[in-house]
C-alpha cells in the first residue's frame, strides 16, 4: 500500500507542474533579420520578417520592427543583415495573437540568434534571457542593457503597410510613439 501511494505521489508531483501555465509565453520569428544602430549609439532597430512561433504553435508570415532604447550609449554600432531567429517573451493573455499595430505587449527582453554564430541579447535590469544563453545554437553572446523595447507590426490589421523600415527608431525623438512598449519601471 505504501509503495502504491509513493508511486502515485511521484507521478502526480512530476506531471502536475507540466500542466501549470507560465505567466509568460516565448515567441520567436525565424527569417530575415536586419539590425542597425543610431549614430548616437543610444537606439537600435531590429526588423524581422518570417514565420512566427508562439507557445510551439506556428502562425503565418510576420514582419515586425523592434525599437530598442539602450540604458547608455553602446561601444559601437550594431549591424547585421541575414537569416536568424528573434526571440522575446510576452505576458500570457487570453488572446492568441496581436490584433493591430503594436498590439502585442512584450517584456523588456529580446534575443537575436544570427546564423553567423553571433547572438545578441537586449535586457532590462532584472530580466532573464528570453532564450537560454548557454544553448549550443546561441554561439558567441553579447548582452546590452536597455530601458525600453517597443514592438511594432509593419502592416496594420487590414494588410496596409505603414512602416518601411526601422528608421523612425533611430530618430532623435526615440522609438515609435504608438507601439506597445516594454520598459523598466522605477
Amino acid at each position: 500500500m505504501l509503495r502504491t501511494f509513493a508511486l502515485v505521489w511521484i507521478m502526480f508531483s512530476t506531471t502536475v507542474p507540466m500542466f501549470a501555465q507560465s505567466p509568460t509565453i516565448q515567441i520567436w520569428i525565424n527569417g530575415d533579420v536586419t539590425v542597425t544602430t543610431s549614430d548616437s549609439l543610444t537606439h537600435t532597430a531590429v526588423k524581422v520578417r518570417g514565420r512566427m512561433v508562439r507557445d510551439s504553435v506556428r502562425s503565418g508570415e510576420h514582419e515586425v520592427v523592434f525599437c530598442i532604447t539602450h540604458a547608455q550609449p553602446i561601444a559601437s554600432k550594431l549591424t547585421y543583415m541575414g537569416a536568424g531567429r528573434v526571440v522575446y517573451r510576452a505576458p500570457r493573455t487570453g488572446k492568441s495573437a496581436a490584433t493591430g499595430p503594436g498590439a502585442e505587449k512584450m517584456l523588456p527582453a529580446l534575443g537575436i540568434l544570427q546564423v553567423d554564430g553571433e547572438s545578441r541579447f537586449f535586457l532590462a535590469e532584472g530580466r532573464g534571457y528570453p532564450h537560454p544563453p548557454n544553448e549550443r545554437s546561441v554561439g558567441r553572446v553579447s548582452t546590452f542593457a536597455v530601458v525600453k523595447i517597443v514592438r511594432e507590426d509593419v502592416h496594420d490589421p487590414k494588410g496596409k503597410r505603414h512602416l518601411t523600415d526601422g528608421s523612425s527608431c533611430l530618430e532623435s525623438n526615440g522609438p515609435f510613439p504608438t507601439g506597445r512598449s516594454a520598459s523598466v519601471r522605477p
